[in-house]
């Protein structure tokens, strides 16, 4: 115990000594490991905490799979998801939300406002085990016609918008312009449905409201609902899904007309949660974890350098007798102390990054709002204070070990060019730039990837574009001439604003919009067994201007105009991705196809419209079919308008239009068509961020490291270059000699550098987009990068041995 108190005394003696490299070690150290500690506590609310619900490990989703479209994530059908609930055994409870419905009118108390809510079967909230803060939970019987008419509020809604009145319970509210019961409030930071993505199933989160789920007992063709199980116990992901697939198997023979060729499946709910996101948060975790190690290597040569100064001290205390084991523990010591005061400063500055983390907008990180620091997230960070303590101790530790008393006396404070302390900082600065080049690689190969994304055709012009979403309420919006009229008055209105060029409607915004593929049937073509086979096309209803206002081009055909009225013939327009797939090379203009419904209905392709991303800039144009609002009526609808100068100038005057028609109708997500392009692809811009800082942060590093080496080189061998100069070299030969010794550094550095990134760019490979995870352009050009860097920080030295004077420089020998 004394000889570890006197350990700690001259360790912190020494660092009080040598102050100026004390402060630089500290503050990489304050600054990688609060960075460390901060993506950690990410990845530690996101990847390793259970989701906020009780037994989260047991809930699953269970889905209806289409194998014959490569889809296997889908809603079920209500009559299918009745029949599960009663066939299955694996599930002990088994719940659903109506995903055709996201959002609902609220009016009175204030402004009408949209809010996000869902309808979920009454016995959901106590299957994931929640209760409601204030209040009650719903109850069986209010998920049947004419007793759905309650509502369960988030704890947000409840004190924003209603002042956080206790006595709202059991008072009624209008919803959709109904009124709703008031029946209980949910805890604060409740979040249900969590986020959700697979394949190109999406369920968002932050939902304000909730109210009972009425199904339709006996249409199979539509699949609105998305189930969520809890597993039995002892019972497992795999065996739950063989049982779901052979029950899907029974219905397949029982309802062969819509169920032939649909499987089941099983997904545990954390993993669909956290899946996508993993890769991204443990590259970043791994970037950080290199920009951290590159700093200690940096360290560890700052260290090297103070133990060669101080080598003539060491070898005399070992002159009088201390050991090498003695030598090296008080190096580690020194190290020790040093990490874990470098940790406390990072812990200080961790909270801080965590917040900036958070502040990126549209991240994509699910949970990213719950991230804090913990005691697991502080157990990190001492880890990884010591793990760095002795990364960077170990090298000045060794060189402590080694040193011999009289052997070391002798030669004073010279150290020799090929001694083991300057190959092992060689060997450093190699493995720095080596990681550099690895951070470089991954950031470029996103940065091009993002690059070749930005620059995909949406199908249409963002520019100038304002969009806002509106929902008419079926109280009174009953029919199709009541919605017509609204839609008419709403265009007349609009189209008289000064600055607005154009204006029109669709029932979905490309790219932020829902899909919702209809089948249908094209005239001549034989008629698929099953509802697996049968053609399908996300339906766009729009009013006559749209594809004049948003620019997307009409290839063959008209478009749609005053003679396509309620009582005139039926008429579409079809996409290139519809035409190209389902006629087969025929000439879609002439031909009409046919949509299911309780009876026959012919539509006559008219036009044919060029293809429009709807799903994903990253993704294969969909087929599309678009119909006039006057012969296809839509509640929902989002207004585009093409304006003169800046869309956003708009939004309040829309807003006012709106309610000039109806004050109780909300009008929401009025933004500029440009932020939702930017918002689709904000996720990869999140990564691309943090991992680009990061590696500008690595190459900065890998420049002092290489700076410092070469220069310390140069101040060990002034003498040698003072021979050489006295001897007829020149300048330029000093100059080159210097800057090969760098050179020779940086290419080994660039070549272990480009084998690591090889690997890690497999990593990457679910983050890219029309780049191989091995493109070769982003390795020469960061490889080039690097080198460059790395000669720049060698010629500085380099110019600085030109400038020996040879009489001066004789004394160093």
């Amino acid at each position: 115990m004394e000889t570890l108190l006197l350990d700690l005394k001259l360790a912190c003696r020494a660092l009080l000594k040598g102050r100026g490299v004390t402060i630089v070690a500290l503050v990489a150290l304050a600054f990688g490991i609060g960075a460390n500690t901060a993506v950690f506590s990410v990845v530690n609310t996101v990847l390793l905490q259970p989701l906020p619900y009780r037994d989260s490990d047991r809930l699953v989703m269970v889905w209806e799979t289409f194998p014959s479209r490569g889809v296997f994530h889908a809603p079920f059908s209500e009559p299918d998801f009745i029949d599960l609930k009663q066939r299955s055994h694996s599930l002990e409870q088994m719940g659903a939300l109506f995903m055709d419905k996201e959002d609902y009118n609220l009016t009175g108390h204030g402004d009408p406002e949209r809010v996000a809510g869902i309808a979920v079967s009454p016995n959901l909230f106590r299957m994931i085990g929640v209760r409601p803060e204030l209040g009650r939970d719903f109850l069986a019987g209010e998920d049947q016609p004419g007793h759905e008419h309650v509502v369960i509020l988030s704890r947000q809604l409840w004190q924003r918008r209603f002042g956080g009145e206790p006595g709202l319970i059991g008072q009624s509210i209008q919803v959709d312009g109904q009124p709703h019961t008031v029946i209980g409030v949910m805890p604060a930071g409740f979040d249900f449905p969590p986020p959700v993505t697979a394949d190109r199933f999406t369920m968002s989160s932050n939902r304000d409201l909730w109210v009972p789920l009425v199904m339709n007992r006996l249409n199979r063709e539509s699949h609105p609902l998305a189930v969520m199980a809890r597993l039995d116990r002892g019972v497992t992901v795999e065996q739950a899904r063989a049982e779901v697939a052979a029950i899907a198997e029974q219905l397949e023979q029982q309802y062969p007309a819509s169920n032939a060729g649909v499987g089941g499946s099983v997904s545990a709910l954390r993993e669909l949660v956290v899946g996508q996101t993993r890769p991204a948060l443990l590259t970043l975790l791994g970037a950080i974890g290199c920009v951290l190690l590159i700093a200690c290597i940096n360290i560890a040569n700052l260290l090297l350098v103070r133990s060669t100064a101080q080598r003539h001290d060491v070898a005399v205390r070992a002159a009088l007798g201390a050991g090498r084991a003695r030598l090296a523990r008080q190096a580690l010591v020194e190290s020790l102390v040093l990490g874990l005061l470098g940790g406390a400063l990072g812990l200080i500055l961790a909270p801080w990054g965590v917040e900036l983390l958070k502040s990126i907008p549209s991240s994509g990180v699910p949970r990213l709002s719950e991230a804090t620091i913990d005691v697991r997230v502080l157990g990190f960070s001492v880890a990884v204070s010591i793990l760095t303590s002795i990364v960077f101790g170990l090298a000045p530790a060794l060189v402590a070990a080694g040193t011999r008393g009289s052997e070391s006396l002798r030669q004073g404070r010279r150290v020799q060019p090929g001694s083991a302390s300057v190959k092992f900082r060689a060997v450093m600065v190699v493995g720095e730039l080596a990681l550099a080049l690895v951070l470089l690689a991954a950031a470029g190969l996103l940065i091009r990837s993002f690059s070749i994304l930005a620059a995909v055709n949406p199908g249409f012009d963002s520019k100038n574009l304002l969009t806002g979403s509106i929902r008419l309420p079926s109280s009174r919006y009953a029919n199709d001439e009541q919605i017509c009229a609204f839609t008419d008055q709403l265009l007349q209105r609009v189209q008289q604003l000064p600055g607005v060029a154009s204006a029109a409607t669709v029932n979905s915004l490309p790219i932020a919009g829902f899909q919702g593929p209809t089948a249908f049937y094209v005239e001549g073509h034989p008629r698929p067994a099953s509802i697996v086979e049968t053609p399908m096309a996300n339906e766009r209803v729009i009013s006559p201007l749209y594809f004049g206002t948003m620019r997307i081009p009409l290839l063959e055909g008209r478009g749609f105009d005053s003679r396509d009225g309620a009582k005139t013939d039926r008429v579409v327009i079809v996409s290139q991705a519809l035409a190209r797939r389902y006629f087969g090379g025929e000439e879609p203009l002439g031909k009409r196809i046919e949509i299911p419904d309780d009876r026959p209905v012919f539509y006559s392709v008219v036009g044919v419209a060029a293809d429009v991303h709807h799903s994903g800039l990253g993704l294969e144009p969909e087929p599309e079919m678009y119909l006039p609002y006057t012969q296809d009526t839509w509640r929902v609808m989002s207004l585009t308008l093409r304006t003169a100068g800046d869309p956003d100038q708009l939004a309040i005057a829309v807003r006012q239009q709106v309610w000039g028609i109806d004050k109780d109708l909300p009008i929401f997500n009025v933004q500029n068509m440009d932020r939702v392009l930017a918002d689709s692809v904000a996720p990869r811009k999140f990564s691309l961020i943090l991992l680009t800082g990061f590696a500008v942060m690595a190459l900065l590093l890998a420049a002092i490291g290489t700076y410092s080496v070469v220069s310390y080189s140069v101040s060990q061998r002034t003498a040698e270059i003072g021979i050489r100069l006295a001897l007829g070299a020149s300048s330029g030969e000093i100059l080159r000699l210097i800057i090969k010794n760098g050179a020779l550094l940086a290419i080994a550095g660039v070549v272990l550098g480009i084998l690591g990134s090889f690997v890690l760019g497999h990593l990457l490979s679910t983050l890219l987009f029309g780049v191989t995870p091995t493109d070769i352009p982003t390795f020469s050009l960061v490889s080039g990068l690097l080198l460059g860097v790395a000669l720049m920080a060698s010629y500085i030295p380099a110019r600085r041995a030109t400038m020996v004077d040879p009489a001066v420089s004789m004394r160093y020998e």
